[in-house]
């Protein structure tokens, strides 16, 4: 997703200066399961961003030194894909929003597939989205094929009010002990 998903399209490769992997995963395929399979392959994490409401928003992993961020996708009823992006409270940097602990949302849509194609990256093949250029367009604009420095086509976004859902960076295990991991997986839809 976002700028990885732009750069195996694009340059069959990483665009120069991105230092982070982004991947989206449909809310419904969290589980203990899959967490526990990241951790056995060498992924670390411990905490995950969740809204006011129980929506996840992302779960920030390492890997190797390598930052990778998976974000969680929300599905509505017109087969768009939700995947709320935290960002730091208007008017202040994201340092003031960590020491708060307390994120603004950017619902970002796009819009849904299951199905995936093969596409070339370095000297591997991987798998993405089938719709990867109607994606891209909604992210980045029709003109996605051109580098441009941090462009971004500011695609069907909703700014949430902090009032109305606000995002806290939250340890895991307090998640499973507090049923939010109960309650995280339930809210699968839109």
């Amino acid at each position: 997703m976002f700028g990885t998903l732009l750069g195996i399209y694009r340059n069959h490769d990483f665009i120069p200066h991105d230092d982070d992997i982004d991947m989206m995963l449909d809310i419904r395929s969290l589980s203990d399961n899959l967490l526990n399979s990241l951790k056995k392959h060498g992924f670390e994490f411990s905490n995950i961003f969740v809204a006011s409401d129980f929506k996840g928003c992302q779960l920030p992993m390492k890997f190797k030194g390598l930052t990778c961020d998976i974000y969680f996708s929300y599905i509505d009823v017109n087969s768009q894909s939700h995947i709320f992006l935290p960002l730091a409270i208007t008017g202040h940097d994201w340092l003031f929003s960590s020491n708060m602990n307390l994120f603004r949302a950017k619902d970002v849509v796009v819009p849904y597939e299951t199905s995936t194609m093969t596409w070339k990256f370095r000297n591997k093949e991987l798998e993405i989205p089938c719709n990867s250029v109607e994606i891209l367009k909604a992210l980045y604009g029709e003109d996605f094929m051109t580098p441009k420095k941090n462009a971004h086509a500011d695609p069907n976004i909703y700014q949430t009010p902090l009032y109305e859902r606000n995002f806290r960076n939250i340890p895991i295990e307090f998640c499973k002990e507090s049923n939010f991991w109960e309650q995280i997986i339930k809210v699968g839809r839109y």
